[in-house]
């Protein structure tokens, strides 16, 4: 238990004496814990110094939260008046978890919390400058454009583009208007400073506002899930990137009062009784939705939340279809969405990045939610959620779970159901190219097939050995660009009779399976395999060479009596690279390494799974 000063008690006791505590009865009032605002992996560490945010009950008159504020030596320095919140300035010698632990311990307060501050929800971003434009769902590089393909956004577009009049709130670090958000911002708020400049001071908030609603269709740059709709800047962070809750909560306030159908928070604030609150305010007030990441810590939420009515929290999922390893989940997951190489703006004009995160993948949702609301601008804010989760293409085990929540968001289904028409349902048609039920094969090769689809395609996957629908098979892997085919190495597998089966994904999120079975027919593998490093960077070999330039090429000569089915490239006896696809050449790059001596060593796997090592080459990184 707690224990606070003398002069604490007696002025709970004189609260308690004036008929503060509004609990039907009067019942003892018991001193605290420490907060529950736990300091884990998951949860902000850093607050706004001296402050807790108070809601006092709202049958509680304003003189008893008077006289409650004074006898507690606290001073109001702002409030949300929608929402019934004070931000109360506690005593410079007090603690404030101490404060918070005793405005939570009294029966007048509904709910006192800390002004936690929490860094956007961000993983890691990759900058070029591209010579063509990068809403490019088939370059071969990058694949950009993917994640409007996963949601199925380029069937969306044929029936809603994005109303101009649906306003998006981004909440974030400020927006810069570069070339391709030209024409798509309304004016914002800066609650930093407290003023109308709500430039960039971080970064985040460009990037996130190209993927909301970049001008699509103009011949530069990206495509945002949106090619209409607006966005109001709402700045509320520090200049290093960092928000806390109270601002936020008013940011969100300020956007229902303004005419903002959709807003998105991007920090994972979903634990904030004050965020949640503000959240409601904004769904009953402007008839729309919050939508906030999960985060990047790669962890479930603390304490496994309940389900917050009032906000959709959204996790990220990558090119191959599964959960980012980065990505936040747990009990509180409403959606979930792309979230890695995403293509986007930056602040600095006409320049572009593949980013990742969270806070990419909750603007994505965001987005289509916008999509819905310019479908039917009369859904209420209720409808939209219901109709986000209900069409939401289903990953993982069936219905909802902790990783996924109730799926990936798909803007096809979205627009549809929002219009009140019904979506096809048609899987995509699948045809091999390069095998024939009832082939023999061996060795290693290339399964190819075609798919098509009115809805277009999202992604290609091939599984090989059992039936898809009965058991589990195992995946040789993914595509989302064409041409669909695969390097399989049939050694990997006893010989006999597999099944191959193509599953393809459409944008409306059908999904077509098409299995064939061949008869693999290998010699018996007698002899472990060998390998050699042939050349560096174009050289042969020398150990103590010394590498120059960042790019690191490694070519190798690997030889097995049937054949080798996998190589590994270890730096330092740690595996950085792997390829299964002769000739066993390995691509990188040299320029996160540190300065000095280095060693490189490749090891090679046959079909039993025997291992070839080969002679370790020291190499210098200037």
């Amino acid at each position: 238990m707690k224990r606070y000063p003398k002069w604490w008690i007696s002025t709970l006791a004189a609260c308690y004496l004036l008929g503060v505590a509004t609990a039907q009865g009067s019942h003892p009032i018991e001193l605290a814990q420490d907060s529950q605002q736990g300091e884990t992996a998951s949860q902000p560490l850093e607050f706004v110094p001296k402050r807790v945010i108070v809601k006092f009950r709202p049958e509680l008159a304003p003189v008893a939260v008077q006289m409650i504020t004074d006898a507690l030596l606290t001073e109001v320095e702002g409030s949300i008046p929608e929402l019934g919140v004070l931000f109360l300035k506690v005593p410079d010698d007090a603690d404030e978890k101490d404060y918070e632990a005793l405005f939570q311990s009294l029966p007048a307060v509904e709910y006192a919390e800390l002004d936690y501050i929490v860094p956007p929800a961000t993983s890691y971003s990759r900058t070029v400058i591209p010579n063509d434009p990068w809403f490019n769902p088939n370059h071969e590089s990058y694949q950009h454009g993917w994640h409007l393909t996963r949601i199925g956004a380029p069937a969306a577009w044929y029936y809603q583009r994005g109303n101009p009049r649906i306003i998006i709130a981004l909440i974030d670090t400020g927006v810069n208007v570069v070339s391709d958000l030209m024409g798509a911002l309304v004016p914002g708020w800066n609650f930093y400073d407290n003023n109308t400049d709500t430039r960039d001071v971080a970064g985040h908030g460009t990037s996130v506002a190209g993927v909301l609603a970049a001008r699509t269709n103009n011949g530069i740059g990206v495509a945002g899930v949106t090619w209409n709709c607006r966005i109001m800047p709402l700045r509320i962070s520090a200049p290093n990137g960092n928000g806390s809750y109270g601002v936020a909560a008013q940011a969100i306030v300020w956007a229902a009062n303004n005419g903002a159908r959709v807003a998105n928070l991007s920090w994972a604030m979903g634990q904030s009784e004050l965020v949640r609150d503000a959240a409601r305010y904004f769904m009953q007030t402007a008839r729309g939705v919050v939508v906030i990441p999960a985060g990047n810590d790669g962890l479930p939420a603390s304490g496994n939340p309940p389900d917050n009515p009032y906000i959709l929290r959204v996790s990220a999922i990558d090119r191959p279809n599964v959960r980012a390893s980065f990505s936040g989940y747990g009990t509180d997951i409403d959606l979930c969405a792309p979230g890695d190489y995403i293509a986007t703006t930056t602040r600095i004009n006409d320049t572009y990045t593949l980013a990742g995160g969270t806070s990419y993948s909750a603007p994505i949702v965001a987005g289509v939610a916008a999509l819905a609301l310019s479908a039917n601008p009369y859904l209420s804010g209720e409808q939209l959620q219901n109709i986000l989760k209900e069409t939401a293409v289903d990953i993982g085990p069936p219905g909802w779970d902790w990783e996924y929540g109730w799926g990936c968001v798909n803007a096809y289904r979205v627009v549809m159901r929002a219009r009140g028409l019904v979506p096809e349902t048609t899987p995509p048609t699948i045809r091999f190219t390069t095998h024939r039920n009832g082939d023999v094969v061996s060795g290693a090769f290339w399964v190819g097939f075609e798919a098509d689809d009115m809805s277009g395609l999202s992604h290609v996957e091939l599984w090989v050995d059992r039936t898809y629908t009965s058991e589990v098979p195992v995946k040789i892997g993914y595509k989302i660009n064409y041409p669909y085919r695969f390097w399989w190495d049939s050694r990997t597998v006893p010989p006999g009779v597999r099944t191959l089966t193509a599953v393809v994904y459409d944008g409306a999120g059908n999904r077509g399976v098409h299995p064939i079975q061949v008869y693999v027919n290998n010699p018996e593998d007698r002899q472990p395999p060998t390998v050699v490093i042939t050349f560096i960077n174009g050289q042969p070999p020398v150990d103590g060479m010394v590498l120059e330039g960042d790019g690191l090429v490694v070519e190798v000569d690997a030889r097995d009596d049937v054949g080798v089915v996998r190589a590994e490239l270890y730096v330092n006896g740690t595996r950085r690279y792997t390829t299964t696809v002769p000739p066993f050449t390995f691509r990188g790059s040299t320029r996160t390494w540190t300065s000095g001596e280095h060693t490189l060593e490749v090891r090679v796997y046959d079909g039993v799974g025997r291992i070839g090592v080969s002679p370790t080459v020291r190499v210098i990184k200037p």
